[in-house]
C-alpha cells in the first residue's frame, strides 16, 4: 500500500552536520518525526516508501528539539550528531 509521503510525515528539520573528511565539510542530514499512520505500516515500508520518493537512503529518527515559540533548535541536534559520531569512533 503506498501512502503520500504528506501522510507519514508530520514534521521535517534539516541542518548542515560535520561530513567528517574536512574540517569545513558540511552534509545534509534530515530529522523526520513520523504520523500516526507511518506507525500502523512499520519502518521498513515507511523507509522504503520515503527512500523511494527521496530517492536517497534515509536513517534514524529523532525528536526535533524546539523553543517554547516553536523554532527548531538546530544547534542541538547538530550537537547531538557529533556526539553519535565520535561515539562511533
Amino acid at each position: 500500500m503506498h501512502v503520500s509521503p504528506v501522510e507519514l510525515i508530520i514534521y521535517v528539520s534539516v541542518v548542515g552536520v560535520s561530513g567528517g573528511r574536512t574540517w569545513d565539510e558540511c552534509i545534509l542530514r534530515a530529522w523526520v518525526v513520523l504520523s500516526h499512520a507511518a506507525a500502523t505500516l512499520g519502518e521498513r515500508e515507511v523507509v522504503a516508501q520515503l527512500d523511494a520518493w527521496v530517492q536517497e537512503q534515509l536513517r534514524g529518527g529523532a525528536l526535533i528539539p524546539k523553543s517554547p515559540t516553536g523554532k527548531v533548535l538546530r544547534w542541538v541536534l547538530v550537537e547531538q550528531f557529533d556526539r553519535e559520531a565520535k561515539a562511533k569512533l
